[in-house]
């Protein structure tokens, strides 16, 4: 027993209209009660915090950051609420600001999707990685290689 969950997320500058379209069709297709996707508005202190004084590489002028989780406690219908989460991403970040999200959002850590997500501050992050885990101990996350 258990819960079994799945995350992907995506970035948007807007709500557009054809981003709504995608969440309207696409969240109707939710199966278990305990999925859900929250959408961030994002501004305030987020929006005014200096993009250099933090490892967090997401661009502080988004208007919103949509989490798409698929969450059962049933084991046999994780593989079809993942496919919702996979989806629903697919459709959705066509109109997104790329393809990088906040790193505690992922489920999956594609190596491009982590570099996405730290933007212009992983080669930083790659060589600090690279002077205190030179050997990738601590890999079992959104890693950040060390450099080759």
């Amino acid at each position: 027993m258990g819960i079994h969950a799945y995350e992907k997320a995506v970035y948007l500058h807007e709500l557009t209209d054809g981003a709504i379209d995608v969440i309207l069709e696409h969240q109707a297709r939710k199966m278990h009660p305990l999925s859900f996707v929250p959408i961030f508005v994002m501004g305030g202190r987020y929006e005014d915090t200096d993009h250099d004084t933090s490892a967090f590489g997401g661009s502080r002028n988004l208007g919103y950051i949509v989490n798409i989780s698929g969450t059962t406690p049933i084991p046999e219908d994780f593989d079809a609420e993942r496919q919702w989460v996979r989806d629903y991403w697919s459709a959705l970040v066509e109109h997104a600001a790329g393809t990088g999200s906040y790193v505690n959002f992922m489920s999956d850590f594609d190596a491009d999707r982590v570099r996405n997500a730290y933007g212009d501050k992983y080669p930083r992050l790659q060589q600090i990685k690279t002077m205190y885990d030179p050997d990738n101990v601590f890999h079992l996350n959104a890693n950040i290689a060390p450099s080759a």
